[in-house]
């Protein structure tokens, strides 16, 4: 509740912004390489398992 009342919608910053906000930390560039090797192994277990699964 206190985040909405107190939410000022000129500061946000949408994905891009949370992106940057990653991208700064120390260990951020490996923190968003981790993230995007995750993202892209789980697109192709999901390709796979559309592929060979079978409908029950």
């Amino acid at each position: 509740m206190v985040a909405t009342v107190q939410n000022d919608p000129n500061d946000s910053s949408g994905l891009d912004g949370a992106l940057q906000a990653v991208r700064d930390q120390p260990f951020g560039p490996g923190w968003l390489l981790g993230l995007a090797l995750g993202l892209m192994l789980y697109g192709a277990y999901q390709a796979a398992r559309a592929r060979f699964d079978t409908m029950v």
